[in-house]
């Protein structure tokens, strides 16, 4: 790809997973002229050092990135005086709408929108909006369940849904031993373990209700903050679990310290789009209990330990099979999932996936 092809990509902010799938993105246009606004948060240098390409964090408040967003979509048309763009890549819904208005201003070649979650489309004033998009405006899905929920919702525009397997960057791990002591945790317990905000669709609560029926040694980490914070806890002391139950907040990076974990376990919803901290899990090489909601089975399939979604006996059941498998056993799952990491998840697969997308590679070709 050469030089003369700029890409530009919008994201929100860069909180979990955003870091890891902006970076994914820009690696993916490797050899152009690659630019990546950030809307909301603070200047992070270590980002802007790792990423491949130019980075500009416009700083807004929350307030200015409601309704029409017009100061945003001010602040980004400034900057595209100096940067004109061939495509243009929004993340999530007010990114993707942002890019869409300016391809009223500018001639472009593409515009993509990333769709990571279900509800992209579910109000109706976003699906009248989508009526008025040019012929020029595609969307991405991240899992093939992504994929149908935007098919229902855009019939008309099928031919423009196309699926982008994220990609997964490799970060170096910190040993068990090394993880648990920044974890502030004794080496001496058998630890199931979770990452996640915390909120409804990751199911927290089902998983710690779970637990409270496993007798033993055991104890469960909990990474992630977010609303139901308090009322988590407030169940786990009810349940009389807190002293095995290890609620430990945000963790930046938490991605290093998952070899804390004898045991990883992914509760999700239906509601679950995705999980890129499966694909997390997986490289840490950790046995998997994951339910078989269909964003995660899109995923695990084939190697971890599944449950039925809502069923809380079954999952019971499963962390309990799990503490009895042989070394052997559960090397048998963790290299299955390792592999699969490797042939579904690379940068390489996705790479190859956004250069195959046709107006992406129509691009290439008069270059």
């Amino acid at each position: 790809m050469k030089k003369n092809v700029k890409v530009l990509q919008i994201i929100h902010d860069l909180e979990p997973p955003f870091e890891l799938v902006a970076k994914s993105y820009a690696e993916s246009f490797l050899g152009c002229s690659v630019t990546t606004i950030v809307l909301k948060g603070e200047r992070d240098e270590n980002f802007c050092n790792e990423i491949y390409g130019e980075v500009f964090f416009l700083e807004l408040s929350s307030q200015a990135l409601k309704g029409f967003k017009v100061k945003a979509i001010l602040k980004v048309r400034s900057l595209l005086r100096t940067i004109p763009p061939n495509i243009v890549i929004g993340h999530r819904y007010k990114p993707f709408f942002i890019a869409v208005i300016l391809n009223c201003f500018f001639s472009l070649d593409a515009v993509f929108g990333v769709v990571h979650h279900y509800g992209f489309l579910d109000r109706k004033s976003r699906r009248l909006f989508s009526r008025f998009w040019k012929e020029n405006v595609e969307l991405i899905a991240v899992s093939n369940p992504v994929c149908d929920y935007l098919k229902q919702r855009v019939q008309e525009k099928k031919e423009k849904i196309h699926l982008v397997q994220q990609a997964y960057f490799k970060p170096t791990l910190l040993t068990k031993k090394e993880a648990l002591k920044f974890l502030s945790l004794p080496d001496s317990n058998y630890y199931f373990g979770a990452v996640g905000r915390l909120v409804e669709k990751k199911n927290h609560q089902f998983l710690i209700e779970a637990f409270s029926k496993i007798n033993d040694d055991s104890h469960l980490i909990i990474i992630g903050d977010g609303r139901l914070s308090g009322e988590l806890k407030a169940i786990a002391k009810d349940l009389g679990i807190e002293r095995r139950t290890h609620f430990l907040g945000q963790v930046e990076m938490a991605h290093r310290y998952l070899k804390a974990f004898d045991c990883f376990i992914f509760p999700s919803t239906e509601k679950e789009e995705f999980g890129i901290v499966l694909l997390e899990a997986m490289f840490a090489e950790l046995p998997i209990i994951c339910s078989d909601s269909p964003g995660p089975m899109s995923i695990a399939a084939g190697f971890a330990h599944i449950f039925r979604s809502g069923d809380q006996e079954q999952l019971t059941t499963q962390m309990r099979s799990i503490r009895k498998k042989t070394t052997d056993e559960l090397s048998n799952f963790t290299k299955a999932g390792l592999k699969k990491l490797e042939e579904d998840y690379s940068q390489t697969k996705m790479f190859a996936s956004i250069r195959s997308l046709p107006p992406v590679a129509k691009l290439l070709s008069k270059v």
